[in-house]
């Protein structure tokens, strides 16, 4: 650890391998067998990842970063990235990411995000504002999804707005806009 600092001190980007910590023995066997677990058909849920974002100045070094990452997944763990679904973008111009747009410095929730918030809340003023338990349970566990998503960028104003929006003898926010919850008697 102490070698990779000394090598980012001199403007050397650590290889992805020391980016990560080298690989013990007992982590590789680890991973064998996790991924086996994973394969088992009497596991009932698995954890994926399958969207990432690399940041560097210099496409080359993301280029290798990529090639050392499927070396790793083909070898490790049986695995292989999309050849088709690598994007190299200049950052400034934003990268579209799970719904956010990340720039240098800030993080905006995508618009159609927003938009899709909007629809439900809106549908569910169509229908009325109905307050059966079912429906309350549905649209504050909406919201919340949409909440949180605002939680992860500077989306005060939006998640403010959102809950004076929907509160009423049912529906209640909390004191910083991050959660709605239904209000039963």
């Amino acid at each position: 650890m102490a070698e990779t600092s000394r090598r980012a001190a001199r403007g050397v980007t650590p290889s992805l391998q020391e980016a990560m910590g080298a690989k013990r023995p007992r982590d590789i066997s680890n991973e064998r067998r996790r991924s086996s677990r994973a394969r088992s058909p009497e596991r009932r849920g698995a954890r994926t990842t399958d969207d990432m974002v690399l940041f560097d100045e210099d496409p080359g070094v993301l280029n290798g970063w990529y090639v050392q990452m499927d070396e790793f997944l083909k070898s490790k763990l049986r695995l292989h990235l999309h050849p088709h679904k690598k994007h190299v973008n200049r950052a400034e111009s934003g990268i579209d990411f799970t719904g956010f747009i990340i720039k240098p410095g800030r993080t905006y929730l995508r618009q159609t995000s927003l938009s899709g918030c909007r629809r439900t809340v809106r549908a569910w003023e169509r229908e009325g504002s109905p307050v059966d338990p079912e429906t309350l349970e549905r649209v504050s566990q909406s919201l919340n999804s949409y909440l949180g998503m605002l939680r992860q960028v500077n989306g005060y104003k939006a998640r403010k707005g959102l809950c004076c929006r929907v509160e009423n003898l049912f529906l209640r926010a909390d004191a910083e806009y991050t959660k709605i919850r239904a209000v039963l008697r």
